[in-house]
C-alpha cells in the first residue's frame, strides 16, 4: 500500500495489530459481500487504521470537517467511481479482445468521465480531495484514478483531476506501488 510511504507506518506486508484482529480475522467476510467489494472495504479500513495510528494530524486530519471530507471521498470511490469504471476496466483490461462488448466499454467510459466531473469540480479550489494536504481520501481514490489514467482510452480534459493526478505521480511511493501496468 502506498500509504506506507507517507505514513512510514510499517514494513510492507505487516498487518495492523489491535485493529479488530489479525490478518486472518480481517479476512473474514461476515457481511456476505462480493470478494471485490469486501476487499475494497477492508483496504479502506486498513488505510484509516494506519493513518490514525501513524499519521495523526497529517493523513488522518485532526480537523473533523476535513476528515469527514476525506472519508466522503473514500466512500465516493467505492460507491460512485468504481461502479462507473468497473465495466470499462474489467472489459478492457481483464477480458479477451474477442469477448469485449464495445457498447458496454463506451457507456462505462462516458459514465466514468461524467462522475469524474464531480471530482474535477471539487478539486477546482483545492490541491487534494479534502483540502490542501494529502489525506486518507487521496489514498484509495489515487489508486482508482490510476486505472482511468493507465488505460488506453480517450479521456475528456479534466484539468483539476489531471493536476491532482500529476501531484500524486510525483510521489515516489505512488509511482513505484500504484503506477504499475494494469492487469
Amino acid at each position: 500500500m502506498w500509504i506506507l510511504g507517507p505514513a512510514a507506518a510499517a514494513p510492507v506486508g505487516v498487518a495492523p495489530s489491535g485493529a479488530g484482529g489479525s490478518v486472518t480475522t480481517w479476512g473474514n467476510n461476515d457481511n456476505g459481500q462480493t470478494a471485490m467489494h469486501y476487499a475494497a472495504q477492508v483496504s479502506d479500513d486498513i488505510v484509516r487504521y494506519l493513518a490514525a495510528k501513524h499519521a495523526p494530524g497529517n493523513l488522518w486530519p485532526d480537523n473533523l470537517r476535513t476528515r469527514a471530507s476525506a472519508d466522503r471521498w473514500m466512500d465516493w470511490q467505492q460507491t460512485t467511481f468504481w461502479p462507473a469504471i468497473r465495466p470499462l476496466f474489467m472489459g478492457l483490461i481483464r477480458t479477451a479482445p474477442e469477448k469485449r462488448d464495445p457498447r458496454i466499454l463506451e457507456e462505462s467510459r462516458l459514465k466514468t468521465a461524467e462522475v469524474l466531473g464531480i471530482l474535477d469540480n471539487d478539486l477546482f479550489s483545492r490541491a487534494y480531495v479534502a483540502g490542501d494536504a494529502l489525506t486518507i481520501g487521496d489514498i484509495p481514490l489515487g489508486c482508482a484514478i490510476w486505472r482511468w489514467m493507465g488505460m488506453p482510452i480517450e479521456r475528456p480534459e479534466l484539468r483539476n483531476v489531471q493536476r491532482w493526478f500529476d501531484s500524486l505521480a510525483l510521489r515516489p511511493a505512488y509511482k513505484s506501488i500504484v503506477m504499475l501496468p494494469l492487469s
